[in-house]
């Protein structure tokens, strides 16, 4: 049974909502220096991005593990680490969330992007199709881009380490057209600082003008609903010198 927590955070740790995109300084008192660190997280080649629905006779599935892009931080790997180390231990405690939500909408610095052209479907005639109906001669990419945080939790499985959720909307491009979507990003740390990102979210392909693929001369129909899940791993390379007013 999994049991989130919406306000389960240390109010020594204040800064968590805004931990990826950007530091609002009049949240702690730890943020009152006028230079700011910066840590860029670039996405390792295991990561993948996964389409998949339903159809009349089965479910499809399709995934690309050619992600590329980049999660831009407001602070060092050092403080990261000290807060997902309080999360394994569970040294967190219950503070007012609107105190920590007064006055943010930090900008977002991530951007996640795949070329349609790579994705498998385990079969060549769905891989075909799919990519008439995203119109990949026209709009090769697929891309989400964060906007703003809607919430925060932190989510604790049963046997599994604890997550930190963020509740979040971004713009995700598909088939040439852009639509906002909602995503519930489920962040744990790994060995070496590296982080694991899993967010999912659905959305129909009309949204998108898209006109779900069929197959065998129209026997076989995908549905309006897809779902999309991103499966990410973020590799710390660089932690740039801090820039005073930046």
């Amino acid at each position: 049974m999994t049991t989130p927590h919406s306000s389960y955070v240390s109010r020594g740790l204040a800064w968590i909502p805004t931990l990826f995109f950007g530091c609002l300084v009049h949240l702690c008192s730890t943020c009152v220096s006028a230079e700011v660190a910066r840590t860029v997280f670039t996405i390792a080649p295991e990561s993948s991005i996964r389409l998949s629905g339903t159809a009349t006779l089965r479910d499809w599935h399709c995934a690309n593990t050619h992600v590329e892009g980049h999660i831009e931080l407001s602070r060092t790997m050092k403080e990261v680490s000290a807060f997902f180390l309080q999360l394994k231990t569970n040294n967190v405690s219950h503070i007012d969330l609107a105190e920590m939500y007064s006055g943010t909408n930090a900008p977002a610095r991530a951007v996640i992007e795949a070329d349609i052209g790579n994705i498998d479907c385990g079969n060549r005639i769905m891989e075909s199709d799919l990519g008439k109906a995203l119109r990949v001669a026209e709009a090769p990419r697929i891309s989400y881009r964060f906007s703003r945080l809607a919430g925060i939790s932190i989510l604790e499985p049963e046997n599994e380490p604890a997550a930190l959720v963020l509740h979040t909307e971004g713009d995700l491009s598909l088939a040439g057209v852009t639509r906002r979507i909602l995503v519930d990003a489920h962040i744990t740390e790994e060995h070496g600082g590296h982080l694991s990102l899993k967010a999912e979210s659905r959305f129909h392909m009309s949204d998108f003008d898209v006109e779900p693929p069929t197959t065998l001369f129209g026997i076989i129909k995908a549905h309006d609903p897809v779902w999309v899940a991103f499966s990410l791993r973020l590799i710390p390379v660089a932690t740039p010198r801090a820039v005073p007013g930046s």
